[in-house]
């Protein structure tokens, strides 16, 4: 009964953790658009699709790769690197650095990447 309850707290930590992420660039977005930053909404629907890209490519190619290194490490990763990636854009933000290459090269294939390792995690660890 004890597995069952660490495995169900295992995929509810993975599952809000992703949700998290998405979440708060969603909030971002709406403060992206006026001053100081003033991007264009075309600019930030373009990261959106950098991202669900860069999601649909990594998770097809490492998608059947996540059991053999291991489900539950590998989403540890995952949302530890997440954690990283959102605290390392605040304090970019925080100092001024404000360039749209940040938010493309660093942020939305960052977030891409590691949210395609940690999507197909979150379903498989219940099952295990």
């Amino acid at each position: 009964m004890l597995a069952k309850w660490r495995v169900y707290l295992i995929a509810l930590f993975g599952y809000s953790s992703i949700h998290s992420i998405r979440t708060m660039w969603s909030a971002l977005k709406s403060d992206l658009t006026g001053d100081p930053f003033d991007y264009q909404v075309s600019f930030l629907g373009t990261l959106d699709m950098i991202v669900l890209f860069v999601i649909a490519i990594f998770m097809n190619l490492f998608g059947s790769k996540l059991e053999a290194w291991g489900i539950k490490a590998t989403l540890l990763r995952s949302m530890v690197a997440l954690a990283l990636l959102t605290a390392l854009l605040g304090i970019f933000l925080d100092s001024g650095f404000t360039s749209p290459w940040l938010y493309v090269l660093f942020f939305s294939l960052g977030v891409g990447f590691f949210s395609s390792v940690g999507w197909p995690c979150c379903l498989y660890v219940p099952q295990s």
